[in-house]
């Protein structure tokens, strides 16, 4: 009788378990629907950052890496990617800051 007691006393912590867990995917699920169907990006050109060419965090961040344009787009491009849904200038500033950071290890 212990085994089935325990039985009993477990299987409702195993449902709820299990529902949370549905749960969880489910959203997650949905969530990616909802990048995949609106950010999805089909090449690395889409994370082009020729809107962002011109003024002061611009020249900014390519006066920190040395007069390298390219390493300046790559910075910007790979904050695109990490995080999107962010306006150009917080780009700018988040590629500004991983630069000096980096730079400060």
């Amino acid at each position: 009788m212990g085994f089935s007691s325990f039985l009993l006393f477990c299987s409702p912590i195993f449902l709820y378990l299990a529902v949370v867990r549905q749960y969880q995917q489910e959203q997650l699920q949905k969530a990616n629907a909802h990048r995949c169907t609106h950010f999805e990006r089909s090449s690395k050109s889409d994370y082009s950052v020729r809107s962002f060419k011109s003024g002061p965090l611009w020249n900014q961040l390519v006066g920190l890496s040395g007069g390298d344009k390219a390493l300046a787009e790559r910075l910007v491009e790979s904050a695109q990617r990490g995080i999107p849904l962010k306006g150009d200038q917080w780009y700018l500033e988040k590629a500004i800051h991983d630069l000096i950071r980096d730079r400060s290890r």
